[in-house]
């Protein structure tokens, strides 16, 4: 369910809706799992220390959501990933499931069948959207499939690992003369593969490389093969890879694997790469939280960000599975996620696999396909429950099993277990809910949308987001102080978001202008935009949108400062240099205001600013600064009368 579940009409229309079908699930199996522990004992669940390393990650990440940065996104996740500690705990009862249902291969046909279904209805909707016939107009920024996991990276993750299981089983002794196992096999190969083509993303090419690479050693496991017929599962898998690169190369999937040998289109990675490990080293024993790669990120966030990612980006991932997990829970986490990969794998090789081929191989290539994805992809819940399973199943495998006999009937365990399985599982219903008043309201300008929002926040008042657009929707009715108590609302719940102490200092700053000081006047306005420029330095749309704030309050020096900044993090961008032009003319320390305007590195190709430029020279006398800028701007166009106008004055 959680693979191709999503919801049309809400603000986010796929990672909400699957985690609301993961913790209703999660709630359901629980109970199941609670009855049948009452009637059949402890015994039902296999024995192995491998359980301990589970224990273990989920201890680390309960330490670090209680020193977290922001114990609700840590207890809930972010915003659009919502991969917080409920999640992980969805996940353990996901990975209790697995193991106390596999006693044996044969068990592992539901298992096997749901991934199928699963993995049909996302590339079947996948191929829609590459023939263009998708009934919903997705407005996600991105024209290649996301399928119905919301993402190109995350669908693509998928389809490698969708690979990597078809390849796994095909591997397994006898799998070949039942048909229809094998032809499936093939049948989500192929596919995966075609549309991965259209996709374009480069993490699947990983994903299948490594399930590729581990095949050989797959096949000589599980057949006992010698020597020889090890070299030929090797030279056959080579020659795969190899065909399957040349048939790939003219697709939208080898042209950007071109372009990243040729060292393009690389830069975005290294560079949350680069703040992630920053991240890092602020908070290296238990990070910032569960999912809160989001929380570090914005002070971390590059110089030349705007350059590479464009203007309003910020990262709510590290792209890569581990730094992922020494950002959110530090050092301590991540090592006992290395320890828990490593030892599951370990098991699945030496005792999973010889007792269970056929799911074996499954879960050890798609589980190839998956980590080596995950070292330059995204973490999403669409496709971030595959280790639970792949875990589950191994212990359920190596486990050692006993005989279950009936202890005792305890009805009163079952009434409070169905009971409790109903509760939780309408418990998402309340987050779900405000997501779709929320998508209400922003859609909307009139008075009406107050009330949409209003109903969002009261139904999920610990997300900062909904009191944004709660004050969003109050701005636009002009209601100052109202938007800006909301605005502070979300600010207090989410201080590491510059952009909601900018609107923050937006409303203030109107709440004044229509005089009105009752929330503090001018001085709070200030405030809360300095708190904005501190927050998110390196956020240039921050920096141009404090500037507004001040001249808008007769602070022009303060604008002139931060509007010089903004342009130059984004040279060229028209709105920042017309702020800047708007507080250099207006700012009463001109030579510090020309000092500013001549560190701007655009200043030479702009013609406003170096206009601008000329003015403030002149009227702070430096007659040989106004011509040389007078002249520039003629240079850039020689029919500019200010410009010449200008130099005239200067004696030029």
């Amino acid at each position: 369910m959680a693979v191709f579940d999503f919801t049309v009409g809400t603000v986010h229309p796929f990672d909400l809706p699957k985690t609301a079908v993961s913790r209703a699930l999660a709630w359901v199996i629980a109970a199941i799992i609670g009855i049948a522990i009452s009637r059949y004992g402890l015994h039902i669940i296999p024995s192995t220390r491998l359980h301990l390393l589970i224990v273990a990650y989920l201890a680390a990440n309960a330490l670090s959501a209680s020193l977290a940065a922001d114990s609700y996104v840590a207890a809930f996740g972010d915003q659009e990933r919502r991969l917080g500690l409920s999640y992980l705990l969805d996940m353990a009862v996901l990975y209790l499931a697995v193991a106390v249902a596999l006693r044996s291969e044969s068990d592992a046909l539901p298992l096997l069948s749901g991934f199928t279904l699963g993995a049909a209805v996302a590339i079947g909707y996948g191929i829609v959207q590459v023939l263009k016939l998708d009934p919903f107009a997705w407005s996600l920024g991105n024209a290649r499939p996301l399928s119905t996991l919301g993402n190109p990276n995350m669908y693509g993750q998928f389809l490698s690992v969708a690979f990597g299981v078809g390849l796994g089983l095909m591997l397994a002794p006898g799998v070949v003369r039942r048909r229809l196992l094998s032809a499936l096999a093939i049948l989500m190969m192929a596919a995966s593969l075609a549309v991965a083509a259209t996709v374009a993303t480069r993490g699947t090419v990983l994903g299948v490389i490594a399930s590729l690479a581990v095949a050989p050693l797959v096949y000589v496991k599980l057949h006992r093969a010698g020597p020889a017929r090890a070299a030929a599962a090797a030279l056959v898998t080579t020659a795969a890879g190899l065909g399957l690169g040349a048939i790939g190369w003219g697709t939208p999937l080898g042209a950007r694997v071109e372009a990243t040998i040729r060292g393009f289109q690389i830069e975005d990675r290294l560079s949350v790469w680069h703040s992630g490990l920053l991240a890092f080293a602020e908070r290296p024993i238990f990070g910032w939280g569960p999912d809160a790669f989001r929380v570090a990120y914005p002070a971390y966030r590059p110089p030349d960000g705007s350059r590479i990612f464009g203007l309003n980006y910020t990262a709510d991932s590290a792209h890569n599975w581990l730094l992922q997990a020494m950002v959110t829970s530090g050092i301590v986490g991540a090592a006992a996620l290395l320890a828990a990969a490593g030892g599951f794998h370990y098991a699945l090789w030496r005792r999973g696999m010889p007792k269970a081929p056929v799911l074996g191989g499954a879960l050890l290539l798609g589980s190839a396909a998956w980590w080596a994805n995950g070292l330059v992809t995204v973490g999403m819940i669409g496709v971030d429950w595959w280790p639970w399973i792949m875990f589950g199943g191994t212990a359920g495998l190596v486990g050692r099993q006993t005989s279950v006999n009936t202890v005792h009937r305890q009805r009163s365990v079952a009434v409070v277990a169905v009971t409790a399985a109903i509760v939780g599982a309408f418990s998402p219903y309340l987050a779900l809910d405000a997501d779709h008043w929320m998508y209400r309201a922003s859609s909307r300008s009139d008075s009406e949308a107050v009330d949409f929002a209003q109903r969002g926040v009261d139904r999920d008042p610990g997300r900062a987001e909904h009191w944004n657009q709660l004050g969003l929707s109050l701005y636009s009715q002009m209601r100052w102080k109202d938007s800006g108590d909301a605005f502070a609302a979300a600010a207090r719940r989410a201080p590491y978001d510059a952009t909601f102490w900018l609107n923050l200092a937006k409303a203030r700053a109107q709440e004044t202008l229509h005089s009105d000081r009752s929330s503090g006047g001018a001085d709070q306005a200030m405030s809360a935009a300095r708190r904005a420029i501190a927050t998110e330095p390196n956020d240039p749309s921050i920096q141009a949108g404090a500037a507004a704030v001040a001249i808008a309050l007769g602070d022009a020096d303060f604008a002139v400062v931060a509007g010089a900044r903004a342009v130059r993090l984004a040279p060229g961008v028209a709105s920042f240099e017309q702020t800047l032009a708007s507080g250099a003319r207006a700012a009463t320390n001109r030579k510090a205001t020309l000092g500013e305007l001549s560190r701007v590195p655009s200043l030479r190709d702009s013609r406003l600013l170096t206009v601008v430029a000329a003015e403030v020279a002149l009227s702070a006398g430096m007659l040989e600064d106004a011509r040389m800028y007078a002249s520039r701007a003629l240079e850039l166009d020689p029919q500019d009368a200010q410009a010449r106008e200008l130099l005239r004055r200067a004696g030029g």
